[in-house]
Order: C-alpha cells, then structure tokens, then sequence
C-alpha cells in the first residue's frame, strides 16, 4: 500500500490542476454584468422525479438549493446590493413579485402524459426570496442559496417526467434572478431567465451518501482541503445569528456516466450535483439558511489516480473525465440559524449522468438525516415609547438592542445582517427625515435606512414622501459585536382626528428579511377631554339613590377598560386603559379620556367593602359609557354617572313588646333577620319602576333592544334627521300592585348628542298621542345620560293596576323642515308608579325565625 508521505505528495501534485477545475463557472452557468456588478447562476438544469414516482413506495426528492454569486469587478465597493429570486416583471426597473415563480400550463398526452398548471415554489415566502447585502469591497464576492421546491405529478397522480426515456415531454419551469447595487451615483441592475427541468431518474443502490466519519474520509484528503481552500472543517453548535458549521456528509457518486446534453455543446456533460435536502417536509427555511458549502470531488481514474477539485459554494459539477472508474465527494455544508428553538432536518440526496440522456440519484435518499437546532441569541431588545400622548403631538419610538454574548449578531455578506424594523402604526403618520435622525450605532459600524410604501414588499434607501411610508427598516452594515448595543428610533405624528384610543406599536430584531429574534411592543394611550366617575355607596335604604345620609365607601378598585367593539362588556381582550381606587368619600374619576365607547367596572368583592355589603341582584358590576364615539362634538362629554350602591345583604331588626310598660312589666325583644339582597322588585316601596322588557323600532330606529330592561348604558338610537322613526315599549311587570295609585309616569333613561334647532319628540301612551317634548325640552336633555319622566297621570282619571300593567309608550321623532343632526340616544324605557302607602314589608326569606328575648 502506498505510504502516506507518497500519498500527499502525489495529491499535491493534482492540486493545481483541481483547482483550475474547481474554480471555473460551470458551463451551464448564466453571466450578466452591468458596470462592476456580476451575477452568475450555478445550479443543475435538471431536477430529479424518481422513476416510481406514481407508486406509493416512492420517496423522492422533491427540493433543491439554487445558487446565484455575486461580485464586484470594480475598483470601488458596492453599497445597498439586493438580490431577488421568482418572477422579474420588469428588468429596466427591477420590478418583479420575489418568491412567486412564473407559471406554465401544460398538456402531455399519451398513456404517460400529464396536464395543469405548474410552477416552482419557495416554502421560505418573499422574506426568503430577498437578500439584502449591504456591501461588497472591490474583488468580493457572496453567494446565495435558494430552497425551492419543484412538482413531481400532475392532480391525477401522473408523473411530471412523462414517458421515460423520452427528453421533450419533461416538464421544464422558469425561475429569475435579479440583483440591484449602487456603484457610487449609479444603480445597477442585472437579471437572468433560468431553467431547470423534470427530469425522470433511476434511484440507484450503487449510489450511497454517509454523513463524515474518519472511516470514510481519510486525513489526508482534509489535509488537501486545508491547504487548498486554508481551513479545515470543525463541527460546530448553531446559535441564532452566527454560522453552524456542520460535519460533512460522504457521497458515493460510483461512476459518473454520459448524461444529458444541457448545454447544447453537441456533447454530453458528465455531471454530478450534490445536494444537502431534498424533502421539504423536514426542512423549515425560516429556521436554517445554506450560506456556504466546500469540500473535495476526488475523481478516481483508469490507471490508478485520481483527480482532486477541492472546491468552495459549488454544488454542481460538469465535465468529469471520461476515464473514471469513480467518484465520491465530500461536502461540508454551513447553515445559518434565522430564529431561536426552531428545527430544520437535511436530507441529502446526490444527482449523477448515467447513461446517455440519462440521470440517476442515490438509493439510500432518505436514510441519513441530520437535524439541526438553533439556540437563542445571547441578545436584549426593548421597543420605547410615550405611555400617553394627545391628538395632534408627534410620538417618538426607540428601538434598542445589546449583545450580551461572546460572538457577533449578524452576517450581512450572507444576507443576514441584524436589522431592526418597525411599522408605522394604522392611522399615523410617518414625520419626514426622524427615521436616519437620532440613531445611535456602535464604533466602527453602520447602518442602512430603508423605506417601505407597500407595509414591506418592496423597500427603497431614499427616502419617500413621508405620508406614504408604512415600516422603516434599519440594517446594520457590521454584525452587531458582543458588548455593544445599537438603538435607532422614528416619530410619527398623531392626527387630531384619530380615530382610536390606544395605539399598539411593536418593533422587531432579525436577520435579513425574515425570521425574527426579538419583538417588543409599546402601547400608547391617547388622552383628550372627557371623563367618568364618579361614586360608590353604602345604599342604606336600598332606593339605589345617593341620599345626604349615606357615606360612600373608600378604597373601592374600577377597573376602565376600552370597549373596542361596543358590546358593552369588557371582553378579554380589550385594554385595560386604567385602574384607580375610591376616595374617603368613595368619589373616582378618570381624566383626560379620548373619545369613545369604554366599560367602567367595579370590584365588587374588594377586601375594603364594608362586612356584609354587597350589590344588588339588580345592579351590574360593569357599566358601559360612551364618550362621543362617533365624534360628532368637539365638546367634553363628562359621565359622572358610573355610580355603584352597595347594601347591607343582612339586616337585623330589632322590636320590643310591649311599647309602654310599667316597673315589674314583661317585656318581649325580637330580633328579625332580614334578606336585603333578594332583587329590589320583591321588595315593596311607595315608589315602583318597572323596565320594558319589550321594545320594538320602527323605520330608521337603530338598535331598540338595547333600550330594553334595567338601564345599562347600551342604548337605542333615534336620529332627528328622519320624521317618525319611533320606539315602542311594552312587556311591564310591577312586582307587588298593592296601594292606591297616585301618580304615573313614563321614565327613560337617555340623552341628546347636541342642541335642536326646532325639532321635537311626540309621547304616545296606549297608542294616543298625549304629549309632544319641546325642542326647550328636549335640549335640557344632552350629555350625560339621566333619568327623564313625563308625568302621564292626567291620562286617565281612575288608574288601576290592571292598567297599568297593560301599559305601551312610543316615543317618535317630528322633524321640522330638513331636521337638525341632534340623536335621542335611549338606553331604557319603562314606567313608573307612585302609591299612597307602602304594603307591609315581605317575610324573611329562607331565614331563622324571630329571636324572642325576655
């Protein structure tokens, strides 16, 4: 056996001329310059469908990485350098859709024929579909890996290679790649139509991949690759935003035959293409980027030599000697990890000529698999901004990042420089120039501005017009070095009319295009010139009013929450825009609120309420308040009426017998135990009101069930603008019809958005109009909302209970000429009866009995 010292000195003799092979562009390989930018394509014109593809056994490949490198022929750097891939629309301007391939329609016929649609995809979307470089020194070079993923049948199952070993039925489908650069002034621009082809192939059991072990891979051919390409490999862990360098993978090529003809040269190409995942089901590209690949081909001859073309970011080889007896290869693959915790499986599969005007891959695709997962990056990041700000102020947003680890963020020659990017919140406006005004980035780095008008389909480094501008990108030239912290920021501008009262702002860190290491969002609360309040009691009488008698209660938590789809209930994800406690004397408030439809909400089992103080079953804890919603008025609407009373769920009432008594006389205590929190309707007072439970609309009348039952703050709409839109209530219920009637009255619950000019209501009872409310009257009604009667006794002279009962109310717009823009927002609609003595109060319920006492 040859020593090893004949060995190496017989491989370094075959390095010079591997070299040459090595590194010249493959023939097939597609060139375009324009001033200093060149662009080669390398990839394979053919892509492997197994020959049994349409038996359930087959597993083939089905996805590829195409190449494209980048140089820079001129004498000065390149700057702003963004390469796409999918369909180029325009080369004059560089337009195009990046990750949407164009697309063919064809129909094969035969036994083995096949029809659609077809057209290859990038699982990776437009993110994947866009390298951004942000600058090439005069002499460099980058290039760039694609994951695509290519069809293999039809809909019917019917394969895409047609009829085997016929060449002109494949399936052939375009893709474009197109690059932009700055030259100084200049920008550059070169595009390329390329094409790979379906190819049917035979998966050959003499063909065999092995991931590299010492066994299969002798030192003496990583020592050729050392001292060729001036490194050898080393295993490595990947971390989110630093280069995993990876143990190769052995490929058994066997012998490499005539093949295809691609290249139209009259002579077949004896190729080889060595790829590192072929199933696309275990490969995530938003988790792990190709960015570089090197190895050895080591070309076994007749003889008993060998050729070496040790190699760096070639996947595809051509023009392998005649005379060879063999060949295996030996790659090393570098994946880039583009987010933390996410995992991305290679599947590496080999394409080699066979015979002529054929292809083969290896028979154990599939078997070997190596998984891959990222660690988080070791950095901080915090997006700033105002907690509150009022219409018409500009907001200032920071963004800021720190590397607390021990390598570099970022590798802006892949394409995957650390960026941060922002959006312009909905309905703000971007203020001209603050993008590039107040950015703050380490020594020795710096950073790119980029525009987006399209929410960041495309992107431009010149500013636009500032109302136009929807996200802003800023990209680090340098990785972002460990100890160091990078901060950029932008403002945006509140318009007076702002339609929301909150603004939710979030900023992220990533790599290039996609992925996402960090996110941070700020919210930012608009202030304007309402408010709510204001109190909560003890309701010792339990009338649910605040009588001069009766203290309010300290310490009591509201909660206010922002009712973003005015349901009038605090669902659970609204924001929370506040929370404040009682006063001594149990008053809250909240200020400065901008307009809009919010839910108060009290703690209703607060530690501080009083022992034994609860609501009653007929009050809510949440109550919904409408601040001008719909933004009608300028004016402050201030709801002083979210009001809570607690009451007393037991009370003991104490009597004594007899109620005079002379010296030896007996005496009698009892002690009855009262249940205060039964509903108010089961209690009897002189004074009852009783809620429609129906009420009904007629024309333009919006929303009349929500005039229905207790008031709630939900309310009806009745627009002065249109004549005889009406609201109709009915369905009463008085709880206990004892006592003489003495009074009667309809009572609502509403309020008008603004002063009438000559507008009016009419009240109809029973179905006979009774009483018109003035425009006077009407007016006294605005904001906020509140109890309002009209006394309908003199309706009839002899009321019963039966009567009222059987009581119905409509109240109906009488617009006068145009009608005025006022609206009657009503929220309950009932009536109430007065008596001249209360019934005697009801027994206990569910309670002991009297405690007599002697």
């Amino acid at each position: 056996m040859e020593n090893l010292e004949l060995r190496l000195a017989r491989i370094a003799r075959c390095i010079v001329p591997a070299l040459l092979l090595g590194a010249a562009p493959a023939a097939s390989a597609q060139t375009i310059a324009d001033g200093a930018l060149r662009m080669e394509v390398m990839a394979a014109p053919n892509l492997v469908v197994d020959s049994n593809v349409e038996t359930p056994a087959s597993y083939s490949p089905s996805a590829a990485h195409l190449g494209v490198k980048v140089i820079n022929t001129g004498a000065v750097p390149l700057t702003d350098i963004v390469v796409n891939m999918g369909d180029l629309i325009n080369p004059l301007t560089s337009s195009g859709t990046p990750g949407i391939f164009p697309s063919r329609t064809v129909t094969v016929g035969g036994s083995q024929g096949y029809s659609g649609t077809f057209a290859l995809q990038m699982p990776g979307g437009a993110g994947d579909a866009v390298r951004t470089i942000p600058s090439l020194a005069p002499g460099e070079s980058v290039t760039q890996y694609f994951f695509v993923t290519y069809p293999l049948k039809d809909s019917g199952g019917n394969s895409v290679a047609g009829a085997a070993p016929v060449t002109e039925d494949d399936l052939w489908l375009n893709y474009d790649i197109w690059a932009t650069a700055r030259e100084g002034a200049t920008t550059r621009r070169v595009s390329e139509i390329s094409k790979v082809t379906m190819r049917n192939e035979i998966s050959a059991m003499a063909n065999k991949i092995w991931p590299n072990t010492t066994s299969k891979v002798p030192d003496e051919y990583l020592d050729a690759i050392e001292q060729s390409l001036g490194w050898r490999p080393n295993a490595g862990a990947p971390q989110a935003g630093s280069t995993a360098q990876l143990e190769g993978i052995w490929y058994d090529l066997g012998n490499v035959g005539a093949g295809f003809d691609n290249n139209g040269d009259g002579l077949p190409d004896r190729n080889a293409w060595m790829q590192p995942v072929g199933d696309p089901n275990q490969f995530d590209p938003l988790a792990m980027r190709l960015v570089k690949c090197y190895g050895i081909v080591i070309v076994k001859l007749r003889g008993g030599t060998e050729l070496l073309i040790p190699f760096e970011d070639r996947l595809y080889f051509e023009n392998i000697p005649e005379n060879n007896t063999g060949a295996v290869g030996l790659v090393f693959y570098e994946f880039l990890p583009l987010s933390s915790g996410r995992t991305a499986t290679m599947s590496p599969y080999q394409e080699v000529a066979s015979g002529f005007d054929n292809e083969k891959f290896n028979g154990d695709y599939g078997a070997s698999s190596i998984s891959l997962t990222s660690t988080p990056p070791a950095v901080t990041f915090n997006k700033a901004g105002p907690a509150l700000i009022a219409a018409g102020s500009n907001a200032t947003y920071t963004l800021s990042a720190s590397n607390t680890g021990t390598t570099g963020i970022g590798v802006p020659l892949q394409g995957l420089p650390f960026v941060f990017e922002d959006v312009i919140p909905a309905g703000l406006v971007y203020v001209a120039t603050t993008a590039t005004a107040a950015n703050a980035i380490p020594a020795g780095n710096a950073v790119t501005v980029s525009w987006s008008t399209d929410n960041g389909l495309t992107w431009v480094t010149t500013e636009p017009t500032a109302a136009s501008v929807t996200r802003i990108r800023w990209t680090l030239n340098s990785a972002l070095a460990p100890a160091t912290s990078a901060s950029v920021g932008f403002q945006a501008a509140v318009p007076v009319s702002f339609a929301a009262v909150s603004i939710d702002n979030t900023g992220v860190i990533k790599l290039g295009a996609i992925g996402s290491l960090a996110t941070s969002t700020v919210t930012t609360r608009l202030t304007g010139n309402n408010s709510v309040g204001d109190l909560v009691w003890k309701d010792d009488n339990r009338n649910s009013i605040k009588d001069a008698a009766e203290t309010g209660i300290p310490n009591i938590t509201v909660n206010l929450y922002y009712d973003t789809n005015g349901n009038g209930v605090a669902d659970a994800s609204e924001p929370l825009f506040g929370t404040t406690q009682t006063n001594a004397s149990g008053i809250y408030s909240f200020a400065s609120l901008a307009d809009g439809n919010y839910v108060a909400v009290v703690d209703s089992t607060d530690t501080d309420l009083p022992a034994g103080y609860s609501l009653p079953n007929s009050a809510s804890p949440v109550i919904a308040v409408a601040l001008d919603p719909t933004r009608v008025s300028a004016a402050a609407v201030n709801f002083l009426t979210a009001d809570w009373p607690f009451i007393a769920a037991l009370t003991v009432v104490k009597s004594a017998t007899p109620t005079t008594y002379g010296a030896g006389s007996l005496i009698t205590y009892t002690l009855d135990l009262e249940n205060n929190a039964a509903p108010v309707a089961a209690k009897i007072t002189p004074v009852q009101t009783s809620w429609s439970t129906t009420v009904a609309g007629n024309r333009a009348a919006q929303n009349p069930t929500n005039a229905q039952g207790f008031p709630d703050n939900v309310y009806a709409r009745l627009d002065q603008t249109a004549s005889a839109d009406s609201l109709t209530n009915s369905g009463l219920s008085f709880a206990n019809p004892t006592g003489t009637i003495t009074k009667v009255e309809m009572v609502l619950n509403a309020y008008l958005s603004q002063p009438l000019s000559n507008d009016q209501v009419d009240v109809t009872v029973n179905g006979t109009l009774f009483a018109t409310l003035t425009t006077a009257q009407l007016n006294a009604m605005t904001a906020p909302a509140a109890i309002r009667t009209v006394d309908i006794t003199s309706r009839n002279p002899t009321w019963t209970w039966a009567l009222v009962q059987a009581l119905t109310g409509d109240l109906r717009t009488n617009k006068t000429s145009g009608g005025d823009p006022g609206i009657l927002w009503v929220d309950s609609i009932g009536f109430r009866v007065t008596t001249t003595a209360a019934a005697p109060p009801p027994a206990p319920t569910a309670l002991p009995p009297s405690i007599p006492c002697h």
